[in-house]
């Protein structure tokens, strides 16, 4: 019998989607677009089933997610650069 674990804190709303934008980063970074791709399915998925929002709110909610991306993905760049990892 095989139990999954979730590497992903799923308590709440706001630490299950950043857990999601965090893989979504590091496929991003790693260049795996199915991967890449997988998890941007899911945030939106996960963004779907707030019944709560409208359909203004949900696209401000994925608008927030693909800026937190961006700023962790160009973050680790920009640190790698100030590694001398980049030229």
């Amino acid at each position: 019998m095989t139990k999954t674990v979730s590497m992903i804190d799923t308590s709440s709303f706001e630490s299950h989607m950043d857990g999601l934008v965090g893989m979504m980063s590091i496929m991003a970074i790693a260049q795996v677009d199915d991967l890449y791709n997988k998890a941007w399915q899911d945030i939106v998925d996960l963004v779907n089933t707030r019944d709560d929002l409208t359909l203004e709110g949900k696209e401000e909610v994925l608008e927030e997610a693909q800026s937190n991306l961006k700023d962790r993905v160009e973050g680790f760049v920009e640190s790698r650069k100030a590694k001398g990892y980049f030229k």
